[in-house]
């Protein structure tokens, strides 16, 4: 890869580069604002992109007011790793991962919109959310212990080729 394409190849060494840095910087922190997660998320889309190339589209939308908000490092990142995991890669044609961030009623709106099927493998209750994998369980219990109840996470199939996946933050 790195002979057939060396610009592509720099680009994802960089990418990549980017998220271990980052990863190693925000992880010893219980909150970190928004725009350094949608950096590490950028970076991390960006990679798969070299790796998935037309397979994957994708697209990130926030409002000025969400950069305010402080978020569990690696929280948004996580979802859209299991998107790209468990939906975009395991479809032929590929597919698309797209995020929008919203304020509404003094809440950050975090919605992860991608293509595939929600199939929990094991399922068990957390917070009325049924769960299957140690990611979304882990993401579960940080909002809790760390808003009090006050925020959530839910995933559903918002028809039969996409995935939502809906995080609520209070402002803090």
């Amino acid at each position: 890869y790195v002979e057939d394409d060396a610009e592509r190849a720099k680009e994802g060494i960089t990418q990549l580069s980017n998220i271990l840095r980052h990863t190693l910087n925000i992880n010893r922190k219980k909150l970190i604002h928004l725009d350094e997660e949608l950096k590490l998320v950028k970076d991390y889309l960006n990679l798969e992109k070299i790796r998935l190339e037309e397979r994957l589209d994708f697209d990130i939308e926030f409002t000025k007011q969400c950069l305010h908000f402080q978020i569990p490092p690696m929280i948004i990142q996580t979802l859209v790793e299991n998107a790209i995991k468990h939906g975009v890669s395991q479809l032929i044609k590929g597919g698309f991962v797209n995020i929008e961030c919203r304020v509404i009623q003094d809440n950050l709106i975090v919605r992860i919109l991608n293509s595939g099927q929600y199939k929990p493998q094991k399922t068990m209750q957390i917070d009325k959310l049924e769960s299957s994998g140690f990611g979304l369980e882990n993401s579960i219990q940080r909002l809790e212990l760390i808003f009090s109840g006050q925020a959530n996470l839910t995933i559903a199939n918002q028809d039969k080729n996409t995935v939502l996946t809906v995080v609520k933050i209070p402002k803090i």
